[in-house]
């Protein structure tokens, strides 16, 4: 226990796990825009010399896995060219674990990118993208309909149940058990208000 403890802090000290406002203020350094209130995962990646060509909104997120590439280099050796490209992310966009995002792209104001997705164009405001090359599924509040539906009768488990809350192994086993159909919701104290629930 000492001894994971002891290499935790060598890491901190040396910055190989940096936390996440110091990778913010890195990628600031290198001339990125980030606005306030991002979550960016441990290991999303944005590169840092083509930072610059980066921005993000307010209330963004960058989950796990996530890599902004605003660069293409396939053409260098036969025609000497490389393309750049800017990478605009609006407010309140989340990506979501594993996506890459290409050159040239701006992802609109409130939209999602779901899981393992290539975006390779445009992102309009307020839409659910998903795939290789993504695109479009549905609207975004057709699918908080959807969800909020399914929330009414789907188990539905207090903020106390997140990981990074403290939620333990065996909160994760009640949690298990209590979803016959294999999928729930965790949610925070106002949505658990809102729809007039309870923590299982």
């Amino acid at each position: 226990m000492k001894i994971k403890y002891i290499r935790e802090r060598i890491k901190e000290i040396l910055c190989v796990n940096p936390s996440m406002d110091e990778r913010i203020h890195a990628l600031r350094e290198w001339g990125m825009i980030v606005g306030e209130d991002c979550y960016l995962a441990p290991d999303a990646e944005i590169e840092s010399p083509w930072a610059t060509h980066v921005k993000l909104g307010d209330r963004v997120t960058l989950a796990r896995g996530v890599r902004f590439i605003s660069h293409d280099a396939c053409l260098w050796r036969s025609m000497g060219a490389s393309r750049i490209g800017v990478i605009e992310v609006d407010d309140d966009v989340f990506i979501g674990a594993f996506s890459i995002v290409l050159p040239n792209i701006r992802i609109g104001k409130g939209a999602i990118v779901a899981a393992g997705s290539v975006v390779t164009k445009d992102v309009p405001e307020g839409l659910l993208v998903g795939g290789n090359p993504a695109r479009v599924i549905k609207s975004v509040l057709a699918l908080q309909e959807k969800v909020r539906t399914r929330m009414a009768t789907a188990p539905t488990f207090g903020e106390e149940y997140r990981v990074k809350c403290g939620g333990t192994v065996e909160m994760r086993r009640q949690m298990r058990s209590a979803m016959p159909d294999g999928d729930g919701y965790i949610l925070s104290v106002d949505a658990l208000d809102q729809l007039g629930k309870r923590s299982i």
